[in-house]
């Protein structure tokens, strides 16, 4: 498993759990709030004065001029669906303070047609030992989900969605520096995929919104259901948000890049969700842990053009600026000025694509023949996954692939397309990564042969017999390419040819693989060829991988290129000498369609890598 740091794991963990103490600092100076006499706030999350002091140190009190108001950014929602409050907290002193930092406790919702309010608690995350810097008429906000609640009368009452049924409410929080209540109206789910995903969206996997955390594998299959099968839903980016939530509070690698995953989904597919500045917030810690620092660096710009007075931008950047310093994967395309060598592209059987996918499919591929590589990035999906990686990847590997060429020819032939609300894509070479998409999809599948005539070294050419495109729409009426899989035909061979490569680093002297006819260990032959065979210390043997690419008349048989370095005993020649030799291991596919060995071959190398 790859190593994370620890502090940013952290780091990303917090950009998804909310504010911890380094990341609440004020925003700029602005208007200060009206004055009003301070509230003293109820002490606990439902449970008496008492028992809290109890149980719990004290909880820092409020100063008296600091006051806060709110606003409700999210005033149409579905039943059960969060509320999301604006809350400004803001320093009316003359001097710096610092304060707790605290929600709104009481409330009172006042249904239209309803005699009498109800008073409810705010079921809310307290952060005893948090403090908020202010400094003079400095303010500061935050987006809170207003979303579940219990009356005070009980002690320790069960939990209960606040606004759970159609209608307008009027809800008044105490403490409030503004005089009139914040009006809220809650419609009826008109969609077939609102009505089924909201039979799902439940109590329990709400508590994760307020610091609660139930046991999650009670909870992420309902999440995985409502944004699977109900991706335009307006639960599907909540659901996705919490998933996201509850995989960066687990920790580790692989939960890391599933919270990647739920991110990149929700901020593509849902740019107008309410809390979206957070989210591309979390993104840039989670990339920057998981070391993509090209995906953490387009994040962090994404989020400066989408909230140009983010208040996180500062803190990223000083947080990750070393990490993210350095050249990008964008230098790797041509510099200004530079003549990019174009293709003439050949297509068939395109009328067979719908309408709005086909205008789609030709703008990109005119773009790629043209080689205006901007247009190519605004033609991909932000989770775009091809077969050399992610969108940052995919220009840079189209430059790379035409430089020094005078001319080209791209020849696609279209077999079938086809709408679908599922797609699963395979792992593929050399480095496109298996994943799947719910919601509006359109498949693609043809053939694709791409010819570069090169300057100098004749003509170099690529066919993929099989290739597939796929297309996502959002938003309405917009299609963009979300995977592309056109490096091999022969997707099984290239998943079991990945995972050898992967373990050949640490297991090399262990490996054993079949020929079709007998079991062999190529370690142990590479030895022999070499004539060393006795002589070697093999505890000090080292493999590094170098290339895997798939070979063959039809690009199907994997090739996994390395080099290998053992060092020799004393009594087999001077002290200290290491044997280097490039070895090629070439594999195909038996009858049981399992990989076997072809043949090895060991080359003196021509270079060191």
């Amino acid at each position: 498993m790859r190593h994370v740091p620890a502090v940013l794991l952290a780091v990303a963990a917090a950009s998804l759990l909310g504010p911890p103490a380094w990341c609440a600092t004020a925003a700029a100076p602005g208007a200060s709030l009206p004055a009003k006499p301070a509230l003293s706030l109820p002490n606990g999350t439902g449970a008496t004065a008492a028992e809290d002091a109890k149980e719990k140190p004290k909880r820092p009190e409020m100063p008296p001029s600091v006051r806060w108001q709110a606003k409700v950014l999210t005033p149409v929602v579905l039943p059960c669906e969060p509320v999301i409050l604006d809350i400004t907290w803001g320093n009316t002193s003359t001097s710096s303070l610092e304060y707790p930092d605290d929600q709104p406790l009481l409330f009172t919702v006042r249904k239209a047609g309803e005699a009498a309010p109800r008073r409810l608690w705010i079921v809310r995350r307290i952060h005893r030992d948090l403090m908020i810097p202010l400094g003079p008429d400095e303010t500061y906000t935050r987006k809170v989900p207003f979303v579940l609640g219990w009356p005070p009368s009980k002690t320790r009452p069960p939990m209960e969605f606040v606004l759970a049924e159609p209608g307008n409410y009027q809800i008044s929080l105490r403490g409030d520096a503004a005089p009139a209540p914040l009006a809220v109206t809650v419609v009826a789910p008109r969609s077939a995929e609102d009505v089924a995903a909201g039979n799902l969206w439940t109590i329990e996997t709400a508590q994760w919104l307020v610091g609660t955390r139930p046991d999650p594998e009670t909870v992420v299959p309902a999440l995985e259901r409502i944004y699977s099968q109900y991706p335009t839903s307006r639960y599907a980016a909540w659901a996705l948000w919490i998933h996201a939530t509850i995989m960066t509070a687990g920790g580790g690698v692989d939960r890391f890049t599933e919270a990647a995953r739920c991110g990149e989904a929700l901020v593509a597919r849902h740019p107008d969700f309410p809390l979206c500045e957070e989210a591309l917030k979390a993104l840039v810690g989670v990339y920057a842990a998981l070391g993509k620092t090209g995906q953490a660096r387009e994040t962090l710009a994404e989020l400066a053009g989408r909230f140009p007075q983010s208040r996180h931008l500062a803190r990223l950047r000083r947080q990750f600026g070393q990490a993210m310093s350095g050249p990008g994967v964008r230098s790797e395309l041509p510099p200004a000025g530079t003549t990019i060598p174009r293709a003439t592209i050949r297509t068939s059987g395109t009328k067979m694509i719908p309408e709005g996918v086909r205008e789609a499919f030709e703008t990109f591929w005119q773009a790629v023949a043209e080689g205006d590589f901007a247009a190519v990035e605004g033609a991909l999906a932000r989770d775009f996954v091809g077969d050399r990686g992610s969108r940052l990847h995919y220009a840079p590997a189209l430059w790379r692939q035409r430089q020094n060429a005078r001319s080209g020819t791209i020849q696609i032939r279209i077999t079938k397309a086809e709408m679908a609300k599922t797609y699963a894509r395979p792992r593929s070479m050399p480095s496109g990564a298996a994943r799947t998409w719910h919601g509006p999809l359109c498949v693609v599948t043809g053939s694709l042969s791409v010819t570069w005539n090169r300057q100098v070294g004749g003509r170099t050419a690529v066919r993929s017999p099989s290739a597939c495109w796929v297309f996502y729409e959002y938003p309405k009426g917009v299609w963009k390419l979300v995977s592309e899989v056109a490096a091999t035909p022969n997707l099984l061979a290239a998943g079991q040819a990945q995972a050898i490569r992967a373990k050949l680093p640490r297991r090399l002297r262990n490996w054993r693989i079949s020929d079709g006819r007998r079991e062999r260990a190529p370690y142990e032959e590479i030895k022999a060829q070499l004539g060393l065979t006795g002589k070697i210390l093999d505890e000090h043997t080292r493999w590094t991988n170098h290339v895997l690419t798939m070979t063959g008349p039809s690009k199907t048989e994997p090739r996994i290129a390395g080099r290998i370095r053992m060092l020799l005993k004393s009594s087999a020649g001077p002290a200290g000498q290491t044997v280097v030799r490039d070895v090629d291991f070439h594999l195909a596919v038996g009858p049981d369609g399992k990989l076997i060995l072809k043949r090895i071959d060991v080359k003196t190398p021509t270079g060191r890598k």
